[in-house]
């Protein structure tokens, strides 16, 4: 009998372990990659994946290297689609473009100081000449008379309707200026009396169709829908109390009255969309009266 017993086995080195298992992951890795990057083509265009380059990675443990590829996803749109993507780039850009140019114009005008004579010809000289109320008002004032008929002008003279040679600076409530286009002296030429009343046109009319407001009309499409529907009613009547006694269901039972008082809900309905059909058609016959 033997007493010695064989060495166990060496046990595997740790670093070679692990980097058996980094490389065993990085190949699960890159395998699963290049199957889950499926191109995809669809009605919208298509959706491309390739491998544009590999990033390299080194083990810290063993100090092995690996080439990791990467891959680069590539949205093409359908012709479609794409012309309806640059038709939406180009609004934004004329919308952008156009609060641009509006919000500079906005800038400049209000950094501009006040100037009465902006937007237009004024000269402040020839309206003092044309206006002698402006020229006495202005004298009367004692400032500069070119400022007191600048603001006169803004204040007053581009919406009172002044005409040159207007002897009155009217304010509110004030239209004597009217003389002086003539409607005062009655330059304007007489256009003879006008008509104060109207000539009797007769009763008005307070309905479109006849008398009866189309009721004859209306009782004649019941009439006629009601002829069409009755003789159905009546077999679907006959076919449900058969029905009924071929499954052994007794007249008078419990189940006899639920299924005919559905029958007799049904029925009901029916008939209020008959009548609901005869206003529609009154309504519409009233409706061209109208017209």
């Amino acid at each position: 009998m033997s007493f010695f017993k064989p060495d166990p086995p060496t046990p595997p080195n740790p670093v070679q372990v692990a980097g058996a298992q980094t490389s065993t992951n990085i190949g699960t890795a890159t395998a699963n990659a290049f199957l889950n990057n499926v191109n995809q083509i669809t009605p919208q265009g298509e959706l491309n994946y390739d491998q544009t380059d590999t990033y390299t990675f080194t083990d810290p443990n063993d100090g092995k290297t690996y080439n990791i590829p990467r891959f680069t996803a590539t949205q093409s749109l359908s012709p479609v689609q794409q012309y309806i993507s640059d038709l939406q780039g180009e609004t934004q850009t004329n919308l952008a473009e156009m609060a641009k140019g509006q919000s500079s114009s906005l800038q400049n005008m209000l950094g501009t100081p006040f100037d009465p004579s902006r937007g237009g010809n004024f000269d402040p000289a020839s309206y003092l000449a044309n206006y002698a109320d402006v020229r006495n008002a202005a004298t009367a004032s004692g400032e500069n008379p070119y400022d007191f008929a600048s603001r006169h002008y803004q204040e007053f003279g581009r919406d009172e309707g002044r005409v040159p040679g207007a002897t009155n600076a009217p304010g509110a409530g004030q239209a004597n200026w009217l003389d002086e286009v003539g409607f005062a002296r009655g330059d304007i030429a007489d256009v003879g009396t006008q008509q104060r009343g109207f000539g009797d046109a007769g009763a008005i009319r307070r309905g479109y169709g006849p008398e009866d407001n189309f009721s004859a009309d209306r009782q004649r499409v019941e009439q006629a829908l009601f002829e069409r529907v009755n003789p159905q009613l009546q077999q679907d009547e006959a076919r449900l109390r058969q029905q009924l006694a071929d499954q052994g269901i007794r007249y008078g039972s419990q189940a006899y009255e639920d299924a005919m008082r559905n029958y007799s809900n049904r029925v009901t309905d029916t008939r209020l969309g008959v009548t609901e059909q005869g206003g529609v058609e009154q309504q519409r016959m009233m409706d061209m009266a109208a017209r």
